[in-house]
């Protein structure tokens, strides 16, 4: 009877959130009630009593669980599609820095004397410097964007499996609750 107690006490706590206070109102009104005949006399009547306010209680607890459960089954999903996004993103950004490192490091052979005399006037010869100089900052912007994705991709996948540990866990907290609202059920019988 006391983790009975313990668990309608703490649950509400852990699953409900601001936006479901009627819940967790009702749940400290029945938590009063059980108290309440827990104290009276043994009689049948309060037994019944007892068991319908307990019954109530678990009814409401696997409700919430549930409810927490499908909004963990939600963020789940949409992390997934979004790791799916991430994961897309990842491989063309790395695709396009190994088909980039090749061209900077044949761009970098070429010296500046070289270019100075391929090229046709002193201004085209600064464009070809400015232009290497902007590749050479856009493939290093490149990278970063790559490393950022990367770690972004990881970090989204963490996430996805720690909610998915909260939601097995939850599954097996309905489980049990489940359970016991059936051996309430038979005990009021």
């Amino acid at each position: 009877m006391d983790w009975h107690l313990f668990l309608v006490l703490f649950i509400p706590h852990l699953l409900v959130s601001a936006e479901n206070s009627d819940v967790n109102k009702t749940i400290e009104e029945l938590t009063k009630k059980i108290s309440q005949l827990q104290q009276e006399e043994n009689t049948l009547s309060k037994q019944i009593s007892l068991l319908d306010s307990q019954i109530s209680l678990t009814t409401l607890r696997i409700s919430t669980i549930r409810a927490a459960v499908a909004k963990l089954t939600a963020e789940i999903d949409e992390l997934i599609g979004e790791i799916e996004r991430l994961e897309e993103l990842l491989t063309r950004r790395t695709e396009l820095v190994l088909r980039r490192i090749p061209e900077s490091y044949k761009r970098k052979n070429t010296s500046q004397f070289g270019m100075l005399l391929l090229s046709s006037s002193f201004s085209d010869f600064f464009s070809r410097i400015k232009y290497i100089s902007t590749i050479q900052e856009h493939d290093a912007s490149l990278l970063f964007q790559l490393k950022a994705t990367q770690n972004n991709f990881e970090e989204r996948k963490g996430l996805r499996e720690e909610k998915k540990i909260t939601q097995e866990k939850l599954k097996k907290q309905l489980e049990q609750e489940s359970t016991a609202l059936a051996r309430q059920k038979k005990d009021k019988q």
